[in-house]
């Protein structure tokens, strides 16, 4: 999974604290979809693309683009947008994994041999749980099964393509308890059914394309949190808009009010 650094220091800087909310999300954004693109924080992207990428209107994203250049957060060229501190910020640190690797190797080589019999039995111990875990007998939301809608369908088959494509009981497993608990919360409304089935897609995406995600249940969770953000927006949107008179309510108004004014 692609990561990036975030500062504890962003409470005290002047340039986040005078952010509405809509250009420090976008500002966030930005810094995932640079991560992402690898390339010493350019983002190498129209506007329209970029804001299909962010789920971000237009003009929404047009207002925080401005705000943020005019601090010298970004800079603007041709050819998108770049993060003007991205290799100061976002250095390259060494491989945490292989370093870790090389450290339990060399234990492993000062350990007497009864020593590292029990620790190979204990290793093999935790593999053999996973694998003796069917994918099948894996949890399930009972609403779920029974559901016929067409996005919990999607779902269901979502969950039998990601089984197949990473055939780990254990990272099967926290799929199914990411989605298990996120069918309450759809049915609480706190989230939209089209954010979870999204962070599905996303996640079925990732794997398809032969990305390594560890944490499977963190990663759904980000995905599901933004989407649902966005999904929620739009309705209110929606709310504001239907609301609104059509211009042809508007007109008609307009014509009675004419005809009672001249009746009088």
């Amino acid at each position: 999974m692609r990561w990036f650094r975030l500062y504890t220091e962003i409470i005290d800087d002047p340039k986040i604290a005078k952010m509405n909310d809509s250009q420090f999300r976008i500002f966030i954004y930005l810094l995932a979809v640079a991560s992402e693109h690898e390339k010493d924080g350019l983002i190498a992207l129209s506007l329209d693309e970029l804001a299909w990428r962010i789920r971000q209107p237009k003009l929404r994203l047009l207002n925080a683009l401005r705000y943020l250049e005019e601090v010298r957060i970004i800079a603007c060229y041709d050819e998108g947008v770049e993060l003007i501190n991205w290799n100061k910020r976002q250095f390259k640190s060494d491989n945490v994994t292989e370093r870790t690797k090389r450290s339990r190797e060399r234990s492993r080589e000062r350990l007497p041999e009864r020593h590292q019999s029990r620790a190979d039995t204990e290793t093999e111990t935790e593999q053999s749980r996973g694998e003796d875990l069917p994918v099948d007998n894996l949890q399930e939301d009972a609403s779920l099964k029974n559901s016929e809608d067409n996005d919990s369908k999607e779902i269901k088959t979502l969950l039998k393509k990601i089984s197949e494509l990473k055939p780990d009981p254990k990272f099967y497993q926290d799929v199914s308890l990411f989605v298990t608990s996120g069918i309450p919360r759809v049915h609480r409304k706190e989230i939209s059914q089209k954010a979870l089935l999204h962070s599905l897609k996303r996640l079925t995406e990732e794997i398809t394309r032969g990305e390594n995600i560890s944490h499977p249940r963190a990663y759904l969770q980000a995905v599901m949190e933004a989407e649902n953000g966005h999904y929620r927006e739009l309705e209110e949107q929606k709310k504001k808009e239907a609301l609104q008179p059509s211009k042809a309510e508007a007109i008609q108004c307009l014509e009675r009010f004419d005809s009672i004014m001249k009746r009088r």
